[in-house]
């Protein structure tokens, strides 16, 4: 079995079908209406066995104008062409048409099949030839051979074969090494097996047995049965036909467009940013101009968002984003088409260069070289650009293989790479670029500097201040960068404070006066202390110098916050500890009654501080008592 599927293209009525038939034994024509009406409506299947022993599956597009929606589901998986025109017609609209939509899809080889070449004399033919051979050129199918064929005598059947039997393994194979990805083309029921769906491998493998995600249901289904070709299969590598016999979608609808996925390496999306190709045939498109968009076997309308400029011309290239009203599911690389909204005909067709965009603002220029990025880099360069992007967040090696793609072993595989060349830094289960911590650092350590040119009479700052500043919601990576730095001595860091080596706060006259001053009403009170309100009102004219300098008597450890609105100076708290430690030597137990008394200080400090001892290990609370923790643990 070969892993490369054949596709049909060409005008209705070229004998796309029949030629089909007439190779393989099989009528693609699988619909009582196109039985009856000898034309193709929908995608049609077969599979040719080849001299070699190989089989191949074939899909067989119709070629009516008003069925090109169904042509675009059947040529996105398509390998090898066979482009098809009568040869007592020659190229017609048609023809055109789905030779656009090939090149645009980058479909890797194609032979031409010239058909009914039993009504036509040789002069006749000659000339058809020589025209095919014109209106190819420039297009992935300029200089690929010709065959003359008769579907009804069966004349050059044998050499097309032939070809396509020594041709189609040269072609390069789809990978396997990637996550599944199946678009389906087509739903049905079996009596006695439930839902079955079919479709082209796009990517990957997949067996019987396996759990696949469906999109965009987002619904878990299991693989019960495979069939590829007639036949039935335990494990399908990519890039074959496939009919999969699934379980667990009973309850949703599934229809042509969506996809089954290996879970966790593809969400749906609604907004791409993309390279965008129009045909020199195409009218001039703006921005925000409604389209019909193609990708694999979805059919979706869009919005066309041109980045840095306010049109698009025939035959231009240009960076885009795509707003969809249905999503679609797509990976970095993927070739999609577009057709006007209204008269519907193709335009343009493209390559993904980010599925899962953020919105942009269309004139910005910083954006073009991201895009450039993802359109030539490697698979090393993207994953580094996004850990970047994510800065202090970093992400996780599930977060990458969504955003890349790719299974976890290939990513694990770059990631370790990345570390041991020093490039990426791996904290508890996630995964940072190496030149975002660097910036970090020096983004906290400006920070550090920025607050003590601003606030010049405190001695520290506070670490969760400079973690808000910095927006990092990890507070392990907060810590890994705080920790390098003081290593460094670029800063002095505690458990709650940051500050500068070699420095100390500076007080003007009068900021020094009032601070002495402050200590001494602390200090003077003992186990009474005012308030801080009550403080600020001593300074009448003087109350923002109060406040700065009770805040630094705050962060220096000079005062102690027991309480909201109660602060006890620290040798004061030491005091009190002390006659409390002399207190339970005699008596084992205090109610709070007893250090009030022994503190000669009334309830309303008595029980916040009681409460603060208990928070500090220092008491524990028993009943209506107190009995000394200290030197127990």
């Amino acid at each position: 079995m070969s892993s490369h599927v054949i596709g049909t293209a060409g005008h209705i009525d070229h004998g796309k079908s029949t030629l089909v038939k007439a190779l393989t034994g099989i009528n693609p024509d699988r619909l009582k209406e196109e039985k009856e009406r000898e034309m193709t409506i929908d995608l049609g299947f077969a599979y040719l066995d080849l001299p070699s022993g190989k089989r191949v599956g074939i899909v067989d597009v119709p070629g009516h104008e008003r069925f090109i929606r169904n042509m675009l589901a059947g040529a996105s998986g398509i390998d090898l062409v066979l482009f098809v025109v009568a040869a007592d017609e020659g190229m017609m609209p048609q023809s055109r048409e789905h030779l656009d939509i090939l090149n645009l899809l980058k479909v890797k080889k194609g032979v031409i099949v010239l058909t009914k070449i039993d009504l036509v004399d040789k002069d006749w033919l000659f000339l058809i030839e020589e025209e095919l051979k014109e209106e190819v050129k420039g297009t992935f199918l300029e200089g690929a051979p010709i065959f003359k064929v008769s579907s009804l005598t069966g004349q050059g059947l044998d050499q097309l074969v032939k070809y396509i039997d020594q041709t189609i393994e040269s072609i390069e194979k789809r990978p396997v090494d990637l996550p599944a990805r199946y678009p389906i083309d087509r739903v049905f029921k079996v009596a006695g097996f439930g839902t079955v769906v079919t479709g082209t491998l796009w990517e990957g493998k997949i067996r019987v047995g396996q759990n696949l995600k469906l999109l965009p249901q987002d619904i878990d289904v299991k693989v019960r049965n495979l069939q590829s070709h007639g036949e039935s299969v335990e494990v399908a590598e990519a890039a074959v036909r496939l009919a999969i016999n699934i379980s667990g979608a009973e309850k949703v609808s599934i229809k042509r467009g969506d996809v089954l996925v290996e879970p966790g390496c593809f969400r749906p999306t609604n907004l791409i940013d993309a390279e965008l190709e129009l045909l020199d045939s195409a009218h001039p498109i703006e921005h925000a101009e409604k389209i019909h968009f193609y990708l694999g076997t979805k059919e979706t309308l869009g919005k066309i968002r041109i980045l840095f400029k306010e049109k698009m011309e025939p035959g231009e290239k240009g960076f885009v984003q795509i707003v969809l009203e249905e999503p679609v599911v797509a990976r970095r690389g993927d070739r999609f088409i577009i057709r006007r909204f209204s008269p519907v005909v193709t335009i343009g067709g493209g390559t993904v260069l980010e599925p899962y965009a953020q919105r942009k603002r269309l004139r910005d220029k910083k954006f073009l070289s991201e895009f450039e990025l993802k359109k030539q880099g490697n698979l090393r360069e993207i994953l580094n650009f996004y850990l970047e992007d994510a800065s202090s967040n970093g992400l996780s090696l599930d977060e990458l293989k969504l955003r890349l793609a790719e299974t976890g072993e290939i990513v694990e595989k770059q990631v370790a790479g990345m570390i041991s060349e020093g490039r990426v830094v791996k904290v508890s289960d996630r995964y940072y670029s190496k030149n975002s911590l660097i910036e970090l650092k020096e983004k906290a350590l400006n920070e550090v500097k920025k607050f003590f040119s601003e606030n010049p009479h405190l001695p520290s700052m506070d670490r969760e201040a400079l973690r808000s500043k910095l927006e990092i919601r990890d507070r392990r990576i907060f810590s890994l960068i705080l920790d390098e730095l003081n290593k460094e001595n670029s800063l002095l860091v505690s458990s709650d404070s940051i500050s500068l080596p070699d420095r100390s706060a500076q007080l003007s006259p009068a900021e020094r006066e009032v601070k002495e001053a402050i200590e001494k009403i602390f200090l003077e009170s003992e186990f009474n202390p005012p308030s801080p309100d009550n403080i600020v009102l001593n300074f009448e004219g003087r109350e923002k110098i109060a406040k700065r300098m009770f805040d630094v008597l705050v962060r220096e450890g000079k005062l102690i916050k027991i309480a909201p609105d109660f602060y006890m100076h620290e040798q004061a708290l030491s005091k009190a500890k002390e006659e409390l430690r002399k207190a339970f030597l005699e008596r084992k137990k205090l109610r709070v009654s007893e250090i009030r008394d022994i503190l000669r200080t009334s309830r309303k400090y008595a029980v916040p501080l009681a409460e603060y001892l208990d928070k500090i290990r220092f008491t524990r609370r028993v009943g209506d008592e107190r009995i000394l923790m200290e030197g127990k643990d």
